[in-house]
C-alpha cells in the first residue's frame, strides 16, 4: 500500500470517529462520566487548580478532535489555510445543528463550535510549523509560490 493510500485510509478512519463522536444520540463520554469526575476530583486533591473541571476537559477534547482535520485535508489536497479553517467551521456548525435537530440528549453549543474551530486552527499551526517554508497566511499561499510569481 502506498503512503498516499495509507493517509487516505487514515483520513476515512478519522472521519468515521469524528462522525461517531459527533452524531451518537447521547454524549459519548456519558458511560464514563462518573470516572472523569473522579479523576478531576483526584487532580484537585493533588494540587491541580480548582478551575480545571469537566467542561475544560470536554473543551480540550473538542480541540484535539478537530486538529487532525486540518492535517488530513492539507495532506489529501493541498489548499490554503483559510479554506481549511472555513471547512472546520462549516463541519462544526453542521454537527451542532444536527445535534440540535436530531438528538434531544445532545446539546448544540457555541462553545463547541469555538473549540472545534480552535482545533482546526491548531492543526493549521502544526502544518505551518512542520512546513519547510512558512506559509503566508494573509494570502493563503505558500511563501515559495508567492516569490515565484514576483
Amino acid at each position: 500500500m502506498t503512503r498516499g493510500r495509507i493517509i487516505i485510509a487514515m483520513a476515512f478512519v478519522y472521519l468515521a470517529v469524528l462522525l461517531y463522536v459527533a452524531l451518537w444520540p447521547t454524549p459519548v463520554e456519558a458511560p464514563v462520566g462518573a470516572q472523569i469526575v473522579s479523576v478531576v476530583d483526584a487532580l484537585h486533591r493533588s494540587g491541580f487548580p480548582d478551575w480545571l473541571g469537566y467542561k475544560d476537559i470536554e473543551i480540550v477534547a473538542n480541540v484535539l478532535l478537530f486538529a487532525p482535520l486540518a492535517i488530513f485535508v492539507d495532506t489529501v489536497r493541498r489548499t490554503n489555510p483559510w479554506s481549511i479553517l472555513a471547512l472546520g467551521i462549516s463541519i462544526s456548525v453542521t454537527i451542532e445543528l444536527l445535534q440540535l435537530v436530531l438528538s434531544p440528549h445532545r446539546f448544540a453549543t457555541l462553545s463547541d463550535v469555538v473549540a472545534n474551530t480552535a482545533g482546526t486552527a491548531l492543526g493549521i499551526g502544526i502544518l505551518w510549523l512542520r512546513s519547510p517554508r512558512p506559509r503566508t497566511l494573509a494570502r493563503g499561499v505558500r511563501s515559495d509560490t508567492a516569490r515565484s510569481h514576483s
